[in-house]
């Protein structure tokens, strides 16, 4: 992985976070793949506070790189 990759899949998972933190679905949406209940994830929304800033990726899994597609990544 490139760190251009590594830096996209950074800014989405900060962007699922805010959408998390204040049940934005735009945001939320942006982020998730389309298997996953965004509505639940909106109703469920609290704040993360010092946490959000505190994140570490520690894993990140290929699930579909396709030439001229978006590559979906399974992060941990």
């Amino acid at each position: 992985m490139s760190q251009f990759d590594i830096t996209a899949i950074n800014n989405t998972v900060q962007v699922f976070m805010a959408g998390i933190d204040y049940g934005f679905e735009d945001l939320i949406k942006k982020s998730v793949t389309s298997d996953m209940d965004v509505n639940t994830l909106k109703e469920m929304h609290f704040s993360m506070g010092p946490t959000m800033l505190s994140t570490q990726i520690i894993d990140i899994r290929p699930i579909k790189v396709a030439q001229g597609q978006p590559n979906e990544f399974e992060v941990e």
